[in-house]
């Protein structure tokens, strides 16, 4: 990530204040994503969904 930071940095001439901060919110977006695109695949029922009977 740090690597990739200053890859950025360096090919669009942005700066930051804070690294960690970016790094930070960069790895919240990534992950959010990743997440997203994890539940969208699963055909698994959530245990709520199971609960009420809804995986049927």
């Amino acid at each position: 990530m740090i690597e990739k930071l200053l890859r950025y940095m360096q090919s669009s001439g942005k700066t930051y204040q804070d690294h960690y901060a970016t790094l930070l919110h960069w790895y919240e977006k990534d992950e959010e994503e990743l997440r997203k695109k994890t539940n969208e695949r699963s055909k698994a029922p959530t245990i709520e969904e199971y609960m009420i009977g809804d995986h049927l």
